[in-house]
Order: C-alpha cells, then sequence, then structure tokens
C-alpha cells in the first residue's frame, strides 16, 4: 500500500470537527523527484523539437493528403454514402491536432488521442468495405499509413498525460 492513512485531527476554517488525513508514502518522494526533473533532462531540447516538427509536419500532410480523396468520393460515390463524413471529421480532428501542437496548448492530448482512434477505426472500415480487388490496396494503406499514425499520435499522448505538468517548451 503506497499510502498510509492516519487519524490526526487536522482543523479547517470552515469546521471545527477532525478530518481525515492521508500521510504521504516514502515512495511518493522518489515518484515526485523523478517527475519533477526539468523536461530537458528527460529529453534533449533538439530532439523535442525534432519529434514536434515531425508530428506536426504528419498531421498536416496527411490533412492536406486527405482533401483530395474525400474530393474522389465526392465525385465518384453514390450520393447517400455514409463513409465521407467519416473522412471530413478525420481531416477536422487532424486539422485541430495539428493547430494545437504549432500553439503548444495541452488539449493536443485528447485530439491526438481521438485522432488515433479515428485513423484505427477508418483502416477497419475500410478493410472491410474493400472489394476483393481493392483488399491487398485497402490492407496496405491501413497497415503502412493509416496505424502507424495512430500508435505514433496515441502513444504520445499517453507519454505526455503520465506528466503531472508538462512544460511546453519554446524551441523553434
Amino acid at each position: 500500500m503506497l499510502l498510509q492513512i492516519v487519524n490526526v485531527p487536522v482543523y479547517n476554517l470552515a469546521r471545527t470537527e477532525p478530518t481525515m488525513y492521508t500521510a504521504p508514502s516514502p515512495f511518493d518522494e522518489l515518484t515526485t523527484h523523478r517527475l519533477e526533473r526539468p523536461l530537458e533532462e528527460l529529453v534533449p531540447a533538439p530532439v523535442a523539437a525534432r519529434m514536434r516538427r515531425l508530428r506536426l509536419a504528419l498531421m498536416v500532410g496527411g490533412a492536406i493528403g486527405l482533401i483530395p480523396w474525400i474530393v474522389f468520393l465526392v465525385i465518384t460515390l453514390p450520393a447517400n454514402y455514409v463513409a465521407l463524413g467519416f473522412d471530413v471529421l478525420l481531416v477536422a480532428f487532424m486539422v485541430t491536432t495539428a493547430v494545437l501542437v504549432f500553439l503548444r496548448r495541452q488539449l493536443v492530448l485528447l485530439t491526438a488521442f481521438t485522432t488515433g482512434v479515428l485513423l484505427i477505426c477508418d483502416a477497419w472500415f475500410d478493410v472491410m468495405t474493400a472489394g476483393p480487388h481493392d483488399l491487398w490496396v485497402s490492407a496496405l494503406t491501413a497497415t503502412l499509413v493509416e496505424l502507424p499514425l495512430a500508435v505514433i499520435l496515441m502513444s504520445t499522448a499517453l507519454r505526455r498525460s503520465r506528466l503531472p505538468r508538462w512544460p511546453i517548451p519554446n524551441y523553434a
């Protein structure tokens, strides 16, 4: 058990009765010390800047690449085809993630993880709805493009969310 609960009278100004106090464990000190190190000690500044630029380029390139694909689908598919709305949603989340990465906002965790989930769903949908002659193209696109990008986005969001407070460095 990491936390030890003890009964110690702690008085609040609003209350006069004692309340419970949770005493920190000796393990908390080690964890807190490791997590409170500056970001430059965890990841060198040039590496962090290069990773940020790479992820930004992936999001912008993916959004730009999906726009002609959506136009092609609008021209070739029937008017009642539902998957176009999903692709438009995917582009919207890619653009939102790119903007939040560029602005260095912490909300990027949510949009990056959501974009990764949408990419996995899109890969599954493309493979499941592909015809016999398009199955290999859909499987290759899912394996080489959509799933690796989803893994990059989701793993980055999960890694960043583990830090108690993650300062966003001002690297160019």
